[in-house]
């Protein structure tokens, strides 16, 4: 606005009062919600994905504020609490922080700049699993919060190799990756952090929501990848978690709630080094267990169905020779009509001509994918020795093909 149009008398202050019975209900029921990506997203787009993760038991409206800025407004009390302790979430791969309706304040007077994290704490050893020392780590994080559960070690029985700790972090630093520790008579030891949840951040930067193509940070001596980013918990407690991970896209906090399966799309690792070993592990589309699993029932089903699948190997090869043979005939009787037609053709009917034609094209086109996909090209295949049937069916095919000249070339 332009200030000389208002002169005094116009900047008069209006005392208003805010209704009691609406504010109680706005405040329990409504949330702000900012998504810290570097592209905007559709609003019916963002009800579809937080309806998908957050399974309320009411209907939700979402209502449009700002540029990746919305208002969740819940029927259910329930709903509305549930979602604001299980932060954070992730919209398409950017970090939803979600903020309660302040009375007397607008949206754009909320600061969006602040995000709890549960933060694990990997390589530390098993003596210091104490939730002082997880206190000293997340003073360095950020804001502490709380350690999930009194101890890591009992005395009895290790339920967790790690630190698993609520913090409050700043979204606009960059995220840390860990921190040495030094021991009376023994070497140093880094210790990594890993973020539950976490979405999609800048390889280059480690800032949160920022996209490496367009980042205007300069890139620091920290090396920043995807092993910043959690597994599910269940993984790490001995727990198959195939159901968990592909409910929380291979990312952690799988026990807390269910997430989008999203990935980064920075991919480019310029400040990498080398790429962690581990990564190798976790790529992997299928557990150790599965492999057994797979393993097992083959082997099972050798046992049991062995003969049933030798007969449905035979039933395959007569079916194929069948159609092959039904193909091959068909393709002589069209070749032989084509070439009627053809020599037949004068001036007047050059379009028959020029459609036999494009016909004639298609059938040895044709001809050509049935001999590519012949098994006479595998069973000559060095590096895989043929079987018995591999070879049976390629003199099959053979025979076929020069029945099938031989009649071409009587005509």
């Amino acid at each position: 606005m332009d200030k000389e149009k208002f002169t005094p008398t116009h900047t008069a202050i209006i005392n208003l009062e805010p209704d009691k019975d609406i504010t109680p209900r706005v405040v329990n029921s409504c949330l702000i919600g900012k998504i810290i990506l570097d592209r905007p997203l559709d609003i019916y787009e963002v009800k579809c994905i937080a309806s998908l993760q957050w399974k309320c038991k009411e209907d939700f409206t979402v209502s449009y504020v700002d540029r990746n800025t919305f208002m969740f407004s819940f029927q259910d009390k329930e709903d509305w609490s549930k979602i604001l302790i299980n932060v954070p979430w992730n919209i398409k791969g950017g970090l939803l922080i979600l903020s309660p309706f302040t009375s007397g304040k607008i949206p754009e007077e909320l600061q969006f700049s602040f995000s709890p994290f549960w933060v694990q704490v990997h390589g530390l050893p098993l003596n210091y699993l104490t939730k002082e020392n997880g206190l000293k780590i997340a003073q360095v994080l950020g804001k502490f919060s709380f350690l999930d559960g009194k101890k890591g070690f009992d005395g009895m029985v290790l339920c967790r190799k790690f630190l698993r700790i609520r913090v409050v972090l700043d979204v606009r630093k960059p995220l840390l990756c860990g921190f040495w520790v030094s021991r009376t008579e023994l070497s140093d030891i880094w210790i990594e952090f890993k973020y539950e949840k976490l979405g999609v951040f800048c390889y280059k930067c480690g800032r949160i929501g920022n996209n490496y193509r367009a980042c205007k940070f300069p890139a620091g001596k920290a090396k920043f990848g995807p092993w910043l980013q959690a597994e599910p918990l269940a993984d790490f407690l001995g727990v198959s978690s195939s159901s968990s991970s592909a409910s929380a896209g291979g990312r952690g906090g799988a026990t807390v709630v269910e997430l989008e399966k999203e990935t980064n799309p920075c991919t480019t690792l310029i400040t990498v080094s080398k790429p962690d070993p581990r990564l190798l592990i976790h790529s992997s589309p299928s557990s150790e267990a599965e492999i057994y699993q797979e393993v097992e029932h083959k082997q099972i089903y050798q046992e049991s169905y062995g003969d049933s699948s030798i007969s449905l190997r035979l039933r395959n090869l007569l079916q194929r020779l069948i159609i092959n043979s039904v193909d091959s005939l068909a393709m002589v009787a069209n070749c032989a009509m084509i070439c009627c037609r053809v020599g037949n053709a004068n001036a007047y009917n050059w379009r028959l001509f020029m459609v036999m034609v494009a016909y004639l094209s298609y059938l040895v086109l044709k001809l050509i994918r049935i001999t590519q996909r012949s098994w006479l090209l595998k069973a000559s295949n060095r590096c895989q020795p043929p079987k018995q049937e591999h070879n049976l069916r390629a003199l099959m095919e053979i025979l076929i093909l020069v029945v099938f000249f031989a009649m071409l070339k009587s005509m």
